[in-house]
């Protein structure tokens, strides 16, 4: 028989805060502690399991077998306490309290912030936090329940999450408008064999967070990349000429309306990539966030599915 357990919150918080940083240092600002205070939680944490959860090195941490098993458990442990908060909450006070988004930044197109602006002027007492960021770290934050649900790329084969296709986005070959491939018709693929692709990752954790196995599926084997942290960096880059690049066609809509960018056709490269709203298996939503993912969903529907409802309601 096992011997009781026994830590607390904090010293759960701040284990799964050094995995995320990477770094007892990383963790230490999002928690507000000095890195000794955050040792000793660390410490407290590894004693009540009898299990060293942490190897610390001088350029940081990383999960034992013992950590990479106890992990997903401290997730859903915390997760589940704040539902549990949020449920008791959400009760006492109706209408009211935070919706939390995460999303990927390029899905967060003209109809999404026309929704979320609506929804903020017609729920004056809820409110609305949005995380952009990329796909892996929208299923992350919704895995832990800091948010109320995601948007991302592609559905996550997690079995701690559901994921609901809602569209799909065209992704579209972009360049300079002052590039020598601005003038062509159409693009061949093989022209475009030798140019560099200004990458914003898909995957983090791949090479060139999966870009480079995006361009294999095309032939595109062996091009160079530069890769970016940020979609406004990706553009900026584009726009001066330092390369071309695949991005989403509604983040790219009003740069090719303003002539800062140019989106060429290139037949063998059409194609998308599905986009899904993820939930966490057995989570609290709220009534409000469940009324912002309703409303989220046709944002991203197909365009001759919202020409057929625009006609049913004229």
């Amino acid at each position: 028989m096992h011997p009781p357990v026994n830590f607390s919150l904090p010293e759960l918080r701040a284990f799964i805060e050094v995995v995320r940083s990477g770094s007892l240092s990383g963790a230490t600002t999002k928690l507000n502690l000095s890195q000794p205070a955050l040792s000793r939680r660390i410490d407290m944490i590894e004693q009540a399991l009898g299990a060293t959860l942490l190897d610390r090195h001088h350029d940081g941490t990383r999960l034992t077998a013992a950590g990479r098993a106890f992990l997903p458990h401290a997730e859903a442990a915390l997760a589940e306490l704040r539902d549990g908060i949020e449920s008791v909450h959400g009760a006492a006070r109706g209408e009211s309290g935070d919706v939390r988004v995460a999303m990927v930044a390029s899905l967060c197109n003209r109809a999404v912030l026309g929704e979320l602006e609506r929804f903020r002027a017609e729920s004056p007492d809820i409110r609305l936090r949005l995380h952009t960021t990329t796909s892996a770290d929208v299923s992350e934050l919704v895995r832990s329940g800091e948010a109320s649900f995601g948007i991302r790329y592609r559905g996550d084969p997690d079995r701690r999450l559901q994921s609901a296709s809602i569209g799909q986005e065209t992704m579209m070959v972009v360049c300079s408008p002052r590039h020598a491939l601005a003038r062509l018709e159409t693009v061949s693929v093989a022209r475009l064999a030798e140019e560099t692709w200004i990458v914003w990752p898909l995957h983090p954790g791949e090479p060139d967070g999966g870009f480079i196995r995006v361009l294999a599926s095309y032939g595109l084997k062996g091009s160079s990349t530069m890769i970016t942290d940020s979609t406004i960096l990706q553009k900026q880059l584009i726009e001066s000429g330092f390369g071309i690049g695949l991005m989403a066609a509604t983040s790219i809509r009003e740069d090719v309306a303003a002539g800062t960018l140019c989106a060429l056709r290139v037949p063998a490269m059409r194609g998308g990539l599905s986009v899904v709203m993820v939930t966490r298996k057995g989570a609290h939503i709220s009534s409000a966030a469940r009324k912002l993912m309703d409303r989220l969903v046709p944002a991203y529907a197909p365009a001759r599915q919202k020409s057929s409802r625009r006609k049913n309601r004229t």
